[in-house]
């Protein structure tokens, strides 16, 4: 497979790691995007590009790119290289050089890699969803950003291939609701649409302020709530919404059964947001 590093194209096999000098590595300093790749575009970069700036800013890297819309087109690139059609792309940005908790500089690299997968709808089923029972999140100044330390979901997501779950939701230190281990939260109660706010140490999710862009178009809204166990257990309908799955709408939760009419009309409006 071709990759892009820092902008040049190489095989996979060419990429050498310095395990001296690699910060990505050795302190997981950087973070990383994932992106849905489909006819011939990235249709929801600009919200990934919105975190970018902010990921970038935020780590206080030096990079010598002039927009970060140059990652779009060489995403794409890389994608024409290994003659894809469709696929998903992850994207890690890590601060290059040596030093040890203190860097002795700040410059970015970047890394691009792309997985073949086909796509259908942005609607699908979770039939089993848990809570976390031995994981939860930390909410701080950086946990709305996709940073490489993810040993958090990493757990979660274990527990819930242990438990045979679909996906495992997680609270935070709180004891409130924060998100699953690949998707951010949204729970509709009296046919109103909620999601809890970052300050519950969720990651600020692409899909979300995709969907929320999708519903204002219908004069529609998606509110920020703290979300608490009871919320979820007098929902009528709960949705999980990860950047390449697009709405995930829960079937079961502990003792409750979702409705998912609601996420079904939400993924066809945001699959003809997103085609534009």
């Amino acid at each position: 497979m071709w990759i892009c590093s820092n902008g040049k194209f190489l095989e996979e096999a060419e990429l050498l790691l310095d395990v001296r000098t690699n910060r990505a590595f050795r302190y997981g300093d950087g973070f990383f995007e994932t992106m849905r790749f489909e006819n011939k575009r990235l249709p929801l970069f600009k919200y990934h590009e919105n975190r970018i700036k902010a990921s970038n800013e935020y780590f206080k890297f030096e990079t010598s790119i002039h927009s970060f819309s140059e990652i779009e087109s060489l995403v794409e690139q890389t994608f024409q290289l290994n003659n894809l059609e469709s696929g998903i792309a992850r994207v890690t940005f890590f601060r290059s050089g040596e030093g040890r908790y203190t860097p002795l500089q700040n410059e970015m690299h970047f890394l691009i890699e792309v997985t073949e997968q086909s796509f259908g709808s942005y609607f699908s089923l979770l039939n089993e969803v848990g809570l976390s029972e031995t994981t939860c999140i930390h909410a701080h100044s950086f946990s709305h950003l996709k940073t490489l330390n993810a040993l958090p979901y990493v757990l979660a997501a274990m527990e819930a291939q242990e438990k045979q779950w679909n996906e495992c939701i997680l609270p935070n230190t709180k004891n409130e609701i924060a998100e699953g281990t690949w998707s951010s939260l949204v729970w509709m109660e009296e046919d109103v649409l909620y999601t809890p706010p970052l300050s519950s140490g969720c990651v600020d999710s692409t899909m979300k302020h995709a969907l929320k862009d999708s519903l204002q178009k219908k004069g529609k809204m998606l509110t920020e709530k703290v979300c608490t166990l009871s919320n979820l257990q007098q929902a009528q309908e709960v949705w999980l919404l990860n950047a390449t799955r697009g709405i995930q709408a829960v079937s079961h939760f502990q003792d409750k059964i979702y409705s998912h009419l609601q996420a079904q009309k939400a993924a066809k409006e945001l699959n003809d947001f997103l085609s534009q």
